[in-house]
């Protein structure tokens, strides 16, 4: 126990800063490995994809069960309590269940929403925090760490998931991801319906309870001012328009590579 104490509880002396060393490092960590998976690309056959996106998952994991235990054990006291606030089911949440579906689902048009997801929702989830970590990074060292691995691998997986040929670039490719957003939304919902009205402990399943304030940016300064039915409407229209628009920046991007690629190919040839 002495061992994983010092693990799991060890400190340090400030949090890290958001754009300090640690940060920037775990960005730079993340576009290293989509850079390494940019050079292998075409190598990248469905199996070894999904060697890839298994191996992310047992590191997520792993390192969730940690972090639950260090929220629900208390070294000082020697007392084991379950935290309901970290209870893995918010929008980052999403790999414990997206990516297990797609490693044991076969079915061809069931796996290409799924794929879309990666490169869509998931994506977003992972590079938003990345980006505007807001304050979620802390002292004890593992929780820093499980936080910036987490959301850097969700990044990691989105975009191998366009740069290896899973997700078309198609108009309609992230309303085929919508239908698994709207059962996770789905169960949020009746999570919040049932535990979130709890006295003993806070919460709040993908933040969207109407029980419980939004700690969201932006969506915290909506979420007083509308009827929580509203508020869950918006939510997922904001979603789903940061989804679309995702999947056009990544095929503006391809677009963009395909006619530099082209236009070196006959500068060389021309030379």
């Amino acid at each position: 126990m002495n061992f994983f104490e010092t693990i799991l509880w060890g400190q340090s002396a400030t949090a890290p800063k958001t754009f300090g060393f640690w940060h920037l490092l775990a960005i730079g960590l993340v576009i290293a490995a989509c850079v390494v998976i940019f050079i292998f690309r075409k190598h990248f056959t469905e199996k070894r994809f999904l060697i890839l996106l298994a191996s992310c998952l047992a590191v997520v994991v792993l390192l969730e069960i940690g972090k639950q235990i260090h929220y629900s054990y208390r070294p000082e006291t020697k007392e084991w309590k379950y935290d309901w606030g970290q209870f893995p089911f918010q929008f980052c949440s999403s790999p414990y269940f997206i990516w297990p579906a797609i490693l044991l689902i076969r079915h061809e048009k069931i796996r290409k929403g799924l794929y879309a997801f990666l490169g869509t929702f998931n994506l977003f989830g992972g590079l938003i925090f990345m980006l505007v970590p807001d304050g979620n990074l802390k002292t004890y060292v593992f929780i820093s760490t499980q936080t910036l691995t987490h959301h850097g691998l969700m990044v990691v997986v989105g975009i191998a998931a366009y740069l290896t040929g899973r997700i078309q670039f198609k108009w309609n490719t992230a309303l085929h991801a919508a239908p698994y957003f709207g059962v996770l939304v789905s169960v949020a919902i009746l999570l919040n319906a049932t535990l979130g009205r709890s006295e003993e402990f806070w919460f709040n399943a993908f933040y969207i309870s109407p029980y419980r304030d939004c700690p969201l940016p932006i969506l915290r300064d909506i979420y007083p001012h509308v009827h929580p039915v509203a508020f869950i409407v918006l939510y997922i229209i904001g979603f789903l328009a940061i989804a679309f628009a995702l999947l056009f920046i990544a095929w503006g991007i391809s677009l963009l590579y395909q006619k530099c690629a082209k236009w070196i190919a006959s500068k060389k040839k021309a030379a």
